[in-house]
């Protein structure tokens, strides 16, 4: 599949999030236990306007260490922390970004995206992590 890769300054995102410090082999467990802590908090504070799922990675030094992860959803303005579900933003800066439309299983490599950007972009997405 060939996916078209937009560069863009991405601005900041209010998201109502858990954070849960795991190995990255245990992402896929702990997930939906942390997102189900915020849609909890979110059923009963419908004001903020959820939006969609966000998960925002803190990646370690090395990859063996345990990484701090910010499981949440987006929302609309700003609150105060409720127990371990407290309001965080996005960064801001240059990113890329692309889209996948299928099944899970067709999602192409990511290296195969790097490979298909201009020459004048190769360093900025080759970086990509």
């Amino acid at each position: 599949m060939k996916y078209d890769v937009v560069v863009e300054t991405a601005q900041a995102e209010l998201v109502a999030a858990v954070r849960a410090t795991v190995p990255i082999s245990d992402i896929a467990r702990v997930w939906k236990r942390a997102l189900d802590r915020v849609w909890a908090f979110l059923k009963t504070n419908g004001e903020l306007g959820p939006g969609h799922n966000l998960f925002l990675y803190h990646h370690p030094e090395r990859r063996n260490q345990a990484m701090n992860i910010d499981f949440g959803v987006q929302v609309e303005r700003p609150f105060e922390r409720e127990g371990d579900v407290r309001c965080i933003e996005t960064p801001t800066g240059e990113v890329a970004r692309t889209v996948h439309v299928g099944p899970y299983d067709r999602l192409g490599n990511p290296r195969l995206v790097r490979r298909e950007q201009p020459k004048n972009r190769a360093d900025f997405v080759g970086n990509l992590r």
